[in-house]
């Protein structure tokens, strides 16, 4: 995924949250996934890839849908 894209969708994934009044370990707990994992994919880290499963995953878990991460991506 190319790096700039991938910002933006880790932005995107940190403004969503913010705006359910998440905290990073909320969000990890109603997601089942790790603290780190969400850190990783908030700081835009190519270490955690952000597949489609899990785009669907956060997701259901934030009542967003997925062109909500794509927010402010233009072709």
């Amino acid at each position: 995924m190319m790096l700039f894209v991938r910002k933006r969708m880790a932005g995107n994934l940190q403004a969503l949250r913010q705006m359910r009044e998440l905290s990073v370990a909320d969000l990890a707990s109603r997601s089942g996934l790790s603290v780190d994992t969400l850190l990783a994919l908030e700081s835009g880290s190519v270490t955690v890839p952000f597949t489609f499963e899990l785009l669907l995953l956060l997701c259901v878990v934030l009542d967003v849908e997925p062109n909500d991460f794509f927010e402010g991506l233009y072709c």
